[in-house]
């Protein structure tokens, strides 16, 4: 899987955790119990795999490598 594949596959999985996390905020202002340990797995998939890993990967991979192209350097420069 290349670079790009790793990354589409990453937002996939982020943009299902912020479902759950809209889900979980849903329920809590609805007065609805949630387990802790549900909040716990979410804090932790956060701190190790979106500060640790994706980041890391958009910025130490994907963004030197589309750097090259003209047209996107503002919105790259921008980003970081």
């Amino acid at each position: 899987m290349g670079a790009t594949e790793t990354l589409r596959n990453d937002h996939k999985h982020i943009k299902r955790l912020d479902k759950i996390i809209a889900k979980c905020s849903s329920d809590i202002y609805a007065g609805k119990a949630i387990p802790f340990s549900d909040l716990d797995k979410i804090t932790f998939l956060t701190s190790e795999f979106l500060d640790s890993i994706h980041y890391s990967r958009e910025e130490d991979a994907y963004f030197p490598c589309v750097a090259s192209y003209d047209h996107l350097k503002k919105e790259i420069r921008a980003l970081l």
